[in-house]
């Protein structure tokens, strides 16, 4: 499987401000997070890039991953269909307890009209 549908769990350990490209600056709260993404090819690289730190920002994600107190510590594969993203993110968001820290974050290529395919875990 080279391809998929794939989620982060990212903990963050203390209040950060990420320059996040052209979404601007933002701060992100302690907590744990959830992005959404998808690979169309070469998956299992994908993933190995966003558990490393100081890679060049190719995606929003990147940013966020590159802090110092950000650590990715769980990646599950959804699904090996890469265009089920939105509809596991879709699902993701209509859970309890979900809270949109940055509009548009990961999902400004979004077709279905997710608000950000990185959702905060609140409580």
């Amino acid at each position: 499987m080279d391809q998929g549908t794939y989620q982060l769990k990212i903990e963050i350990s203390q209040p950060v401000k990420v320059n996040i490209g052209k979404l601007g600056v933002h701060q992100f709260q302690p907590g744990v997070y959830i992005y959404t993404g998808r690979a169309s090819r070469g998956l299992a690289k994908r993933l190995l890039r966003h558990q490393r730190k100081n890679k060049s920002a190719r995606w929003h994600i990147d940013y966020l991953t590159n802090q110092p107190a950000a650590k990715v510590t769980e990646i599950s594969i959804v699904n090996d269909n890469p265009e089920m993203e939105c509809a596991v993110n879709q699902s993701t968001i209509a859970k309890n307890n979900i809270v949109v820290p940055v509009k548009g974050f990961g999902s400004t290529d979004c077709a279905a009209g997710c608000p950000a395919h990185l959702v905060r875990v609140d409580g």
